[in-house]
């Protein structure tokens, strides 16, 4: 009969358990991250045994040679309970409110370019991600809007969590270089304020799309949700895959959202340059018609009310419908080509 661990040490289960817990951890400073560190609590849990001379040495070299089929149980263990098999146990360390509602509000990612100009990319990746994200029916992701205004506080984490009303906070920041892009994303548990997921993205301006939706996915991922095939060709979808008509795009939505007469002119501009660019480009027609909106309305405050004024409101109103329509022809399940419309219609 094989001589139980406990011949050799105190409450063997629960030292399994306490290691394994130490290699599984989601924080960076607690996790084992080497099989020493793993080997030196295996040793360590021998010292204090009540046995002695002969028989200690005996039991404690029997134990040091059974440390290799500890670390096969360890591994094993790992596997068993990693994320891919959510239906064994969920993590301990992943707070109720993301395991039970995945509810997100996606902060704005700080511009690291140093460049205040740049500030419109940086704004544009969090608002594509953020719309990444809402294309995954089982999370609760909270709007752009209300994301933006918690940030110009600088409350923590927790606090923006709690504010909003979601269990995990996106955070991130973007730095752009010429031709290449660092992009930093991490998911932080609101309720205990620790990491849990974190990826650093090196790659061309290019493949921002890729990192866009590869975001997504890992978040999918870390929540505990499972993409269905039609959620997942939505996610990794591409509305365009020219970066100079996207780049356009996110520069338009910047000067659009400022809501002066000078920037609505300005937004019209850079999204009439992007369609040019990309006649395909269903976002870059809706963000148009939302322009011409934008325009219509700052102009009757800076311009009031006349008769010429009248006939212009009647152009732009017209353009935007157009820009919509063209938008839904494009893309008839993008939610911002549908928005645009219920602008026009207004």
């Amino acid at each position: 009969m094989p001589t139980p661990l406990s011949r050799y040490i105190n409450n063997p289960a629960e030292t399994l358990r306490h290691i394994l817990a130490k290699v599984r951890s989601n924080n960076l400073e607690r996790r084992h991250q080497a099989t020493k560190k793993v080997q030196h609590d295996l040793e360590q849990s021998v010292s204090g045994h009540t046995d002695t001379g002969t028989d200690q040495r005996r039991n404690r070299w029997l134990w040091l040679a059974s440390v290799p089929a500890l670390f096969l149980v360890i591994f094993l263990g790992v596997y068993w309970l990693a994320p891919s098999r959510p239906e064994q146990l969920s993590d301990p360390q992943l707070p109720r409110a993301v395991e039970d509602r995945k509810s997100i509000a996606v902060l704005p990612f700080d511009n690291l370019s140093g460049s205040a100009e740049d500030e419109y990319f940086s704004n544009g990746i969090t608002e594509d991600i953020t719309t990444a994200l809402t294309k995954i029916g089982a999370l609760r992701v909270l709007g752009r809007t209300s994301s933006f205004l918690d940030r110009s506080r600088q409350k923590g984490p927790r606090d923006v969590a709690r504010d909003l009303g979601v269990g995990a906070i996106l955070e991130g920041s973007v730095r752009r270089t010429g031709g290449q892009v660092r992009i930093v994303a991490q998911l932080i548990a609101a309720e205990t304020d620790e990491l849990v997921w974190a990826e650093t993205y090196d790659r061309n301006v290019g493949d921002i799309f890729a990192v866009q939706s590869d975001v997504a996915e890992r978040i999918a991922s870390a929540l505990r949700v499972k993409l269905t095939p039609e959620e997942t060709r939505r996610v990794e979808s591409q509305l365009t895959s020219n970066f100079e008509a996207y780049n356009l795009c996110l520069q338009g939505r910047h000067f659009r959202d400022h809501e002066t007469l000078e920037s609505s002119h300005k937004a019209v501009e850079l999204f009439e340059k992007a369609v040019q660019i990309d006649p395909s480009y269903a976002l870059a027609y809706a963000g148009l018609a939302e322009a011409y909106i934008t325009l219509r309305q700052t102009s009757l405050l800076s311009e009031g009310i006349s008769w010429q004024h009248s006939q212009r409101k009647a152009d732009l109103l017209e353009k935007a419908e157009a820009a919509a329509q063209k938008a839904l022809k494009l893309d008839d399940a993008l939610a911002e080509a549908h928005v645009s419309m219920g602008l026009v219609n207004h």
